[in-house]
């Protein structure tokens, strides 16, 4: 089968908040190896140097959700404003291009060992690497 990763990135503040809010870390219960999978497991991913394209990506969605909204911003905007929410596919493709003040970044994953802390700035677009899901196509 073909190996698909699931990944909901995120900065971990509101997209309100400005700069950098907080820290925020996790801690590694278990080895990478000793999770189901192939080794690709149990991982953390980050985009390094996100904060700094941050306020150009939030002032490109307001804009988005204004131009949606005929002028106003809607309701689930106004919503998202007060806590953390995805990235959407299109915004991440805008990272790696270089749409949000010309910086392009791509995501790095950080293998995480047993007892590891792992710190991050909360402006720092981020996720767990939840690993490959198997999915079974016809004929392979």
């Amino acid at each position: 089968g073909q190996a698909t990763y699931r990944c909901k990135a995120r900065f971990g503040q509101a997209d309100s908040q400005a700069g950098l809010h907080c820290i925020q870390g996790a801690v590694c219960l278990v080895d990478q190896s000793e999770l189901p999978g192939d080794g690709q497991s149990g991982a953390f991913v980050c985009w390094p140097g996100s904060h700094r394209a941050r306020p150009a990506l939030l002032a490109a969605r307001q804009r988005a959700n204004r131009k949606t909204a005929g002028g106003s911003c809607s309701a689930a905007a106004a919503a998202a404003a007060g806590s953390p929410s995805e990235l959407t596919e299109a915004e991440l493709e805008g990272l790696g291009s270089g749409a949000y003040g010309g910086l392009k970044l791509g995501p790095r994953r950080v293998p995480v060992r047993r007892g590891h802390v792992i710190l991050w700035r909360s402006d720092l677009a981020h996720c767990p690497f939840v690993g490959p899901e198997r999915r079974s196509t016809p004929g392979a």
